[in-house]
């Protein structure tokens, strides 16, 4: 068990108001850690569970990688490393809730990290264990109790830190929707290209079907060597799609390259490829550059329902034409073939940060929308949340004129408007610079919904909390017996 070491915090910051030393009011403070107690245990407990659960499970299927004393490792290093840190934050920040001291709780977040990567070198397969998971891992226990420290300040702030909040939420909303949009954007390296048709063996799924014909935009793709890559890579960038015909295979568990261009270093340039019964396209981004996940894009169910079907379709030459690339500021796939003519497309933009931080891979399909939607309104939800809470700075005290209580709504209005121009420098101002096309009108709608949603929530927490600190107050001075006469 570990050893509760008993810690307060500043009576106004951690404890709702509840000041002074009168007999209730100690009463009431106690309350206050006990209930604090409580919910930092449950969170600790919830995040030790998730722990276990997302670095425990064997994959099974993958070969067990050996240990590795890199600090960012591998193709999306850099995805790995971002969500082993917000792993570990709710551990650490439960702990440190509970009331367990700063310097233990980091020593229990390393210690768990270490035991962790041990069991995944010699008990749980298919996991890869690196210096860099204990790292990230200990930082983000690290982050959890600093936020453990400072929670009321950011739920419940004074209008003077409320206001300072918000522009910084504000600034961080434009530079993760500045950052996605470049992210976005096609990379392909400057190497030396190589051609390549499923592979008939080797690691990893295997396309079931029959390549017939390979091509970039109507130039053959070999299997081997590309001459003249500097030429290929710009006839990428401008709008060329890689093209494939094929006779269709069963469907497949994992992701089967059918056709696809790597660099010298084996590196992804493009590639169309089958998962499960979808064909998924995806093209090398910036998000690369950073060890992101590039953003994918699919057709859901083209490929047949079983072998049998498979086995119909190449007894009778039904092939199917698909091909994959970047089309004026979007990556588009098709697929045409008998009783078929289906695309869909991705468009680049701003609201596509989420799709770089995935722990699995995903080729976005008909929910993309609703999850850009979804992250957009999320980020704006705490600035609309400090945004009402600093608008308590400006309440009207005495009932005055109309002049007067005009000038009392004007800093409140000015508020209300640094959120206007936020969604609209994010969804409309970082499009036109990075020459991406108009962002779909639910992105609009849901970072509206979400400012919104957040101004409601600041707004009824800051009139929530005034009148039990007033009654507080006022439960103590009866107690101390300040206000007898």
């Amino acid at each position: 068990m570990l050893a509760i070491t008993k810690y307060s915090y500043e009576a106004k910051t951690s404890l709702g108001g509840v000041t002074g030393h009168s007999p209730h009011t100690r009463v009431l403070r106690n309350v206050a850690l006990i209930q604090r107690q409580r919910i930092g245990l449950a969170i600790a407990v919830a995040g030790l569970f998730a722990i276990a659960a997302l670095t425990l499970t064997p994959n099974s299927g993958v070969q067990q990688p050996s240990p590795s004393l890199c600090l960012v490792c591998g193709s999306y290093g850099g995805t790995d490393v971002l969500l082993n840190i917000l792993l570990f934050i709710p551990f650490g920040f439960g702990l440190r809730l509970w009331g367990v001291s700063a310097r233990r709780v980091f020593v229990v977040a390393c210690a768990t990290s270490l035991a962790i990567e041990l069991l995944q070198i010699q008990i749980v397969v298919g996991r890869d264990a690196s210096f860099g998971d204990l790292v990230s891992n200990s930082l983000g226990g690290w982050i959890g109790i600093a936020l453990a420290g400072c929670w009321r300040a950011c739920l419940l702030p004074p209008p003077r830190l409320a206001r300072r909040l918000m522009y910084v939420g504000t600034a961080i909303w434009l530079i993760v929707l500045a950052g996605s949009a470049w992210a976005a954007r096609p990379s392909p390296t400057r190497l030396s290209y190589w051609g390549h048709w499923a592979s008939l063996s080797g690691p990893g799924p295997l396309f079931t079907g029959k390549v017939i014909s390979a091509s970039v935009g109507h130039a053959p793709l070999p299997w081997a060597p590309i001459a003249n890559s500097g030429v290929l890579r710009r006839r990428l960038l401008s709008g060329e799609p890689l093209r494939a015909t094929v006779l269709q295979g069963a469907p497949i568990d994992g992701l089967a390259p059918i056709a696809r261009i790597t660099d010298i270093r084996r590196t992804e340039i493009i590639m169309l490829g089958q998962q499960g019964r979808d064909l998924v396209f995806r093209m090398r981004t910036h998000a690369s550059d950073l060890r992101l996940r590039d953003p994918a894009v699919r057709i859901e169910h083209i490929f047949p329902d079983s072998a049998a079907d498979a086995r119909a379709a190449g007894a009778s030459f039904d092939t199917l034409r698909i091909a994959g690339g970047y089309v004026r500021g979007a990556y588009k796939v098709w697929a045409i073939g008998p009783k078929l003519n289906v695309s869909r497309e991705l468009r680049l933009g701003p609201g596509l940060g989420w799709s770089f931080l995935l722990p699995f891979s995903y080729a976005s399909g008909r929910v993309t929308l609703l999850l850009t939607a979804l992250w957009l309104g999320g980020l704006l939800l705490p600035v609309g949340f400090w945004g009402a809470r600093a608008a308590a700075e400006y309440e009207p005290r005495i009932a005055g004129s109309t002049t007067e209580r005009s000038r009392e709504h004007a800093p409140r209005i000015a508020l209300i408007g640094t959120l206007a121009m936020a969604i609209l420098a994010g969804l409309g101002l970082v499009p036109l610079i990075f020459r991406e096309p108009p962002v779909h009108w639910s992105a609009w709608l849901a970072s509206a919904a979400g400012a919104a949603a957040g101004w409601g929530l600041g707004w009824t927490s800051r009139a929530a909390v005034q009148p039990r600190r007033m009654e507080t107050t006022a439960v103590a001075t009866d107690w101390s017996g300040e206000s007898r006469g």
